[in-house]
């Protein structure tokens, strides 16, 4: 016999009041390697290494605002620092160096100096922004002699600093220019076992040897790839036998040479093997003759012997290095484009599984520019280099390779027919492709009127097909048919609420909620469809609930809201079940079954006149967490976590499965 069964509603929450409590939604999550409480070695960035008289290893992890500090061997011994402007506190720390004491001296984009002892301990600072006496401009490189003196290349300043052990001025050398004793952005300082003084200038691309008093004595390199030359080198060291090691930021190498200049050897080539460097920024050599070289690209240490032979490496290309765009599909794996290691990682849980490096695709050598695509477990991407779209499979094989009206490439969205629709930047087009690669139609144009964009960013679709766009520099959000016909636009340039600073990414819910990334307002705004504003979310910064740089904003079929946040190099997760098509409006699970309310805070009610035998809840990940006859009157939720829950409903001829959202 049929029967209608009311599970009984303790505490009632009519679907409006919930939406006022939970309009925006709520944080979750940080998927990120690069946290403060990560004990692997991983790195953000690194900038420059630095060894102590007991052979121990010091990285400047710099977009983790942090020193590493390890055994010879790579074992993690200690860290400290975190993002500030105080004592202990760092922004962006560019260069280390440690004294005959151990003492270890930091420069940072906070224009001072700071002294640590070995195992952290805050000693002192000076300097501070400007031109004058003790200010600087970016300083990049430090260095101290026998006496403990302490020389600063101040690098945008175009000039050396010498202070006494505690920070107090000596004296200065040096200005802007290419002639001998002038600079052109001086990078580092090394000091020699008798005092010399050693200068690396990255926009000469040499370096110039001095006095203790700054009187100059000779140079050696210049632009260019041969043996001696340098092409944008980041970081001069010396090793206690006084062999001085130089970082060849664009050739991909180091370069050593005694104290005359004349040149000894090199080590590595291009790429991410071992003995290899994309980009190396720090390099020194210890009491044994050992190399330690830090690249900012393939984000680790490699270690060499005194011959030059690889030893051992730590720290890994991690999966949210400089994360831009993301990718979601339905079995739960997440794509996240990297265009600074020039690679795709996959993800599942936040854990990675593969990373797929795209400059060995093909003979072209792809260059991977911003956003990116998924469905089917393909990924699409736009290669920037070529002007193309490629598919590749998640074995990191070319599927096809899509040529069209292409000059900039930006952003990439796939329907369900498995249609391709890509938005160009610089020439300002939408173009919609069908799976097979055939171009269907075209629309748009480079301007301020409806139909047109400036620099647009962000594509994204709604349920019924619609076409949104986000008009960065325009500072709007424009929507079109399928078609491309102009519907509405919404926005205009500012900070209040429904205005926009740079809009970059979008995205729309199954629920009918548009999601705006707002760059330089550093949050994300909600709206309906037709471009009314519901909420915002987030602000600047490094915590949780902040952003320094939204890349990308994503979401899946289960509330989830994913954005990428390129500075931070992580992603951050929301979660948002609000219906904004459907509020105080109870759900219609079936043609005789209803769900009130939902989402639920306590208790639910479920009306039905199927013929039903028993009922599960599971999570989303399918862990059952309730299962019970379908007699019971009362089902009690209210322990439950915030989230979406699977309510299964079992018949005797056929199994009904719905959703809903506890808060």
């Amino acid at each position: 016999m049929k029967k209608t069964v009311l599970l009984s509603l303790v505490i009632y929450f009519s679907i409006t009041q919930l939406l006022a409590q939970a309009v925006s939604p709520v944080y979750v999550k940080e998927i990120s390697t690069y946290t403060q409480d990560s004990i692997i070695p991983s790195f953000a960035f690194p900038s420059s290494v630095a060894s102590d008289n007991l052979g121990n290893i010091y990285v400047l992890d710099t977009e983790n605002h942090r020193v590493q500090k390890f055994s010879n061997s790579g074992e993690f011994l200690l860290k400290w620092g975190s993002f500030g402007y105080n004592a202990s506190k760092f922004n962006n720390p560019r260069a280390i160096h440690i004294d005959k004491n151990n003492a270890v001296f930091i420069a940072d984009d906070n224009h001072s100096i700071q002294k640590f002892s070995s195992s952290g301990t805050f000693l002192g600072s000076f300097g501070s922004f400007g031109t004058d006496s003790s200010q600087f401009n970016n300083p990049s490189g430090i260095a101290t002699n026998i006496a403990g003196n302490v020389y600063v290349t101040d690098a945008n300043n175009h000039r050396i600093q010498v202070f006494t052990s505690s920070g107090k001025f000596i004296k200065s050398w040096g200005s802007k220019g290419n002639q001998l004793g002038q600079f052109y952005f001086p990078r580092g300082v090394v000091v020699d076992n008798q005092g010399f003084v050693y200068v690396l200038e990255t926009g000469n691309c040499r370096i110039q040897k001095f006095t203790s008093a700054g009187v100059f004595v000779k140079t050696w390199g210049y632009y260019g790839s041969y043996q001696g030359n340098f092409i944008y080198p980041q970081s001069i060291s010396i090793s206690p036998q006084n062999k001085i090691i130089v970082a060849d930021y664009e050739n991909h190498r180091v370069e050593i040479f005694d104290t005359a200049g004349t040149f000894l050897k090199e080590i590595g080539t291009y790429g991410t093997g071992n003995a290899e460097f994309i980009h190396p920024k720090g390099a020194c050599i210890d009491a044994s003759g050992n190399v330690f070289v830090v690249e900012s690209d393939n984000q680790r240490v490699q270690k060499f012997s005194s011959t030059g032979s690889f030893i051992t490496t730590w720290g890994k290309n991690d999966p949210l290095s400089f994360p831009t765009g993301i990718a979601l599909d339905t079995l739960g794996f997440m794509y996240v484009a990297k265009p600074i290691s020039n690679e795709i990682s996959i993800l599942k849980n936040g854990k990675l599984l593969k990373n797929i490096p795209l400059t060995s695709l093909d003979s072209l050598q792809s260059k991977l520019t911003w956003n990116i695509a998924a469905n089917n477990f393909s990924i699409y991407f736009s290669d920037t280099k070529n002007k193309r779209i490629i598919q590749i499979d998640t074995l990191g094989k070319i599927v096809k390779s899509i040529n069209g009206i292409f000059s900039q490439p930006k952003d990439i969205t796939i329907d369900k027919q498995r249609n391709i629709y890509i938005l160009d930047n610089e020439i300002c087009k939408v173009s919609k492709f069908d799976k097979s690669g055939t171009l269907l139609y075209y629309f748009g144009s480079k301007g301020t009127s409806d139909s047109q964009f400036n620099s647009p960013n962000g594509i994204a679709l709604d349920a019924k097909g619609n076409i949104y766009i986000a008009d960065t520099e325009n500072n709007r959000i424009q929507k079109f048919t399928n078609s491309g016909q102009f519907i509405k636009k919404w926005g205009s340039e500012g900070c209040e609420n429904g205005s926009f600073d740079k809009p970059v990414s979008l995205t729309i819910s199954q629920n009918g909620a548009v999601y705006v990334a707002d760059l330089y307002n550093a949050r994300v705004q909600k709206f309906d469809t037709n471009g009314n504003y519901i909420s915002q979310f987030a602000t600047w910064g490094t915590g949780n609930e902040a952003f320094g740089y939204l890349s990308c904003i994503r979401n899946d079929s289960h509330g989830n809201i994913y954005i990428s946040d390129r500075e931070n190099n992580r992603i951050q997760v929301y979660f948002d079940s609000v219906d904004v098509t459907s509020i105080d409006k109870p759900i219609y699970l079936s043609n005789n079954t209803v769900i009130f309310p939902n989402p639920v805070s306590d208790h639910f009610s479920i009306s039905t006149d199927k013929n039903i035998v028993k009922f599960e809840i599971t999570d989303i990940s399918g862990k059952l967490l309730i299962q019970r006859s379908f007699l019971e009157e009362n089902v009690n939720v209210s322990t439950f976590k915030t989230g979406i829950y699977i309510l299964k409903l079992y018949g005797e001829k056929e199994t009904e499965i719905h959703k809903f959202v506890k808060y």
